[in-house]
């Protein structure tokens, strides 16, 4: 039963990539081959476990076996909400925000705006944020060699995180003067400011970040200075995704000095090329293995008394006010789930990832997965015209696209205030704000 609705599955992205091929020839950048790519990649580590009967490992749920009679149906639940997704994706058209962001993009930045002083400002404050912020928990030096335990550090002071962002922003910006003024020094300053917050980033182990970052740089490049080749991008690709997991498997807490960090790098780099299934652990053990648990699970033991209607939704609002204002603000879907169905006294930084269509389910149950199809086809379109050739060299919508599209990682493992609050909030909120403030500069000058 497992393997028949695998095969159904796969079949079904193969039909829906082939039909919409044939009929449109899309960017490689698409959030449609993002959308069918990452469906594969979440839904088939915990399917092929079951097919070749390998044990429990790594991150694999303890809660493998219990829910092997479920698991097919959630499977082709799945399956369903991908057609429901195409037919949204096909039929949904340019609306009101897309259309204001685009046409206020080409009015705002005929007036060439200062995008280099932005780079500066974004970096500098960045960096400024980042030290204020670290002396809180030992210094910076103290926060970098805390390794992928910094979360709970990020958890107590949010602007840590916030303020990285902000300095990989910068990067994004310089790159915005060099597409319109060519200078060498933007795009130095851009490759120097990006290495820079990845050295951080990969001292911290925060995959998740590089991945989203780095894939977004790349869309940003291809649209507003000139598309990436085929050949390189494969290649690109392919060296961070093996970089990415040996990072994964050599990253810890608490190092005893910088040379710790690099050592591990190297020895399980090394380790990586005796046991070649090290190079895909992700994939197998690691995190992709998570996300879609979380639907077979809530179909297998949810009740229908414990369903949301609806109730998860006001959340997209209500998690823009910072808890300093309200203590007792919920944590969400991910903590919900680790603590109805692992740990009832699990700590409140700690959570499960959540597929985005078992946020359906706690609502509607079965329909809401339905529905969630063709509310996520909805908004992906959204990005999709964003990024559409006509409007490449349009700052504002190529940051916008490219990051949502890159951020499609990590936004299918995650409800609906992941794609509403957390993202924008740490990816885009940066950008949009130093954009805001140069178009009032551009303003107050001719005045």
């Amino acid at each position: 039963m497992i393997l028949l609705s695998y095969i159904l599955f796969l079949t079904s992205i193969f039909l829906i990539f082939l039909f919409d091929r044939i009929q449109i020839k899309r960017n490689w950048y698409d959030p449609l081959y993002a959308f069918l790519i990452l469906n594969a990649v979440y839904v088939s580590p915990l399917t092929l476990r079951y097919i070749l009967n390998l044990p429990v490992e790594g991150n694999v749920t303890d809660l493998f076996y219990k829910i092997h009679d479920i698991f097919p149906y959630a499977v082709m639940a799945n399956t369903l909400a991908l057609f429901a997704f195409y037919f949204s994706y096909r039929l949904t058209n340019n609306n009101l925000l897309t259309n204001y962001i685009i046409k206020t993009s080409k009015k705002i930045e005929k007036k060439k705006l200062n995008f280099f002083l932005a780079g500066w400002l974004a970096t500098i404050t960045g960096a400024s944020l980042f030290i204020a912020a670290s002396q809180g928990h030992g210094g910076v030096l103290s926060v970098l060699l805390s390794g992928y335990a910094v979360t709970l550090a990020f958890t107590e002071s949010p602007i840590l995180p916030l303020s990285l962002s902000i300095l990989t922003s910068g990067s994004f910006l310089f790159l915005a003067n060099y597409s319109f003024k060519k200078e060498k020094a933007s795009i130095f300053l851009s490759i120097a400011v990006l290495s820079f917050a990845f050295l951080i980033q990969i001292i911290l182990g925060r995959r998740a970040e590089i991945a989203v970052w780095g894939l977004s740089y790349i869309i940003y490049y291809s649209l507003i200075i000139k598309p990436i080749s085929s050949k390189k991008l494969i290649i690109i690709l392919t060296s961070s995704f093996l970089f990415l997991n040996i990072l994964g498997l050599a990253r810890q807490a608490n190092y005893e000095s910088f040379d710790t960090v690099f050592d591990n790098i190297n020895n399980q780099a090394s380790l990586s090329r005796e046991n070649k299934s090290d190079f895909f652990y992700t994939l197998t053990t690691g995190q992709f293995v998570v996300p879609f648990e979380t639907l077979p699970i809530l179909m297998d033991d949810l009740k229908f008394s414990e369903m949301q209607f609806g109730s998860t939704l006001p959340s997209i609002v209500t998690q823009w006010i910072p808890r300093g204002f309200w203590e007792n603000k919920p944590y969400g879907l991910s903590n919900w789930f680790m603590r109805r169905f692992y740990d009832s006294s699990a700590p409140v930084n700690e959570g499960r990832q959540f597929y985005y269509l078992s946020e359906g389910y706690i609502n509607f149950g079965f329909p809401g997965i339905i529905l969630w199809g063709l509310l996520w086809g909805f908004l992906l379109k959204s990005i999709s015209i964003l990024l559409e050739k006509k409007n490449n060299n349009l700052i504002l919508p190529s940051y916008i696209g490219s990051i949502y599209c890159a951020g499609l990682v990590t936004l299918l493992a995650n409800d609906l205030t992941g794609f509403f609050v957390a993202f924008p909030k740490n990816t885009i909120s940066a950008f949009l704000t130093l954009y805001i403030l140069l178009l009032l500069s551009s303003q107050f000058k001719r005045k």
